[in-house]
């Protein structure tokens, strides 16, 4: 719900394979997106399917993944499965795939379509458990809002710098993927939240979250495999927008995804530019767009 306060939008990043030697793979990606509830000045009311939000995200290079997209629709109900598709343009063709697949590794890399915000699935697709509560150091962009400046009227924009990692710093200390540059750490109180996946062909086991108790965005979390052997942690970093005192927003920027049995990471977000829609075209969010998409 947090994350459709703007009411829908976009941005285009890259997504980054790294290892102790650098950057071993590097794929540009987009996402658009709709919510229908959770929005600042209302719920959409023309919901014939009873959405709680859609969402469309390809691949835009390196040629091998171009056209590479997906649909995702998430129903707004306790018990309804997301209906995902998937494009190939070398088949032309998409096929429905299950929601579980989210905890997959995006193109081979050591990072997953269920990490944005740290957590992209139906929170009824979890049960959750309360472990605990404390002050964690929450990684941000900025801790005060970006202004944003409109371009249409429903649509802002929002510039944000590059957050640099390692191996694009010279001389860097540390690991080849920790950020560098435009990322600061600020003290937030959390719940702590552990979480265990109900679908049998869900990838991840136990999953532990640590939640902003007053912006309920997920900062760290520390996922375990179904044998219960802890891998990987992620890392969700924020910025916030504001255009003055009738809208303000939190917004997802970063993700830092390290595989600690492999001892590689993976890099998300960091766009530069990412804009907010309060009035999408109804037919974008469509097969027909999906299939369309390298025309």
């Amino acid at each position: 719900m947090a994350g459709a306060m703007g009411g829908g939008g976009g941005a285009t990043f890259t997504l980054n394979g790294v290892d102790t030697g650098g950057q071993f793979r590097r794929i540009k990606a987009f996402i658009h997106t709709r919510g229908y509830q959770g929005r600042h000045f209302g719920p959409l009311k023309d919901n014939p399917e009873g959405l709680s939000g859609e969402a469309i995200a390809g691949a835009l290079e390196p040629v091998d993944v171009e056209g590479v997209s997906t649909l995702t629709k998430r129903y707004w109900n306790w018990d309804g499965q997301d209906a995902v598709w998937a494009y190939v343009p070398s088949t032309r063709r998409a096929r429905r795939v299950n929601s579980a697949s989210r905890s997959d590794p995006v193109a081979g890399l050591d990072i997953f379509a269920d990490d944005l915000n740290c957590y992209g699935g139906k929170v009824e697709y979890y049960q959750w458990k309360l472990v605990g509560e404390q002050t964690i150091l929450a990684p941000l962009l900025q801790p005060y809002p970006f202004p944003s400046k409109s371009v249409s009227p429903t649509r802002p924009l929002i510039d944000t710098p590059y957050m640099a990692a390692g191996y694009e710093v010279p001389n860097a200390k540390g690991a080849p993927w920790w950020i560098q540059q435009n990322l600061v750490f600020v003290p937030r109180p959390v719940w702590i939240v552990e979480g265990q996946s109900s679908d049998p062909y869900y990838n991840f086991g136990k999953v532990i979250m640590y939640f902003d108790k007053e912006m309920y965005r997920i900062y760290w979390k520390q996922v375990h495999n179904r044998a219960g052997e802890y891998f990987y942690t992620a890392m969700c970093g924020y910025h916030f927008v504001k255009n003055d005192e009738t809208f303000s927003a939190v917004f997802p920027n970063l993700v830092v995804g390290v595989n600690d049995k492999t001892n590689r990471a993976a890099l998300g977000g960091r766009y530069q530019s990412s804009f907010l829609e309060q009035s999408w075209d109804p037919s974008y969010f469509s097969l027909r767009t999906l299939t369309h998409m390298t025309d």
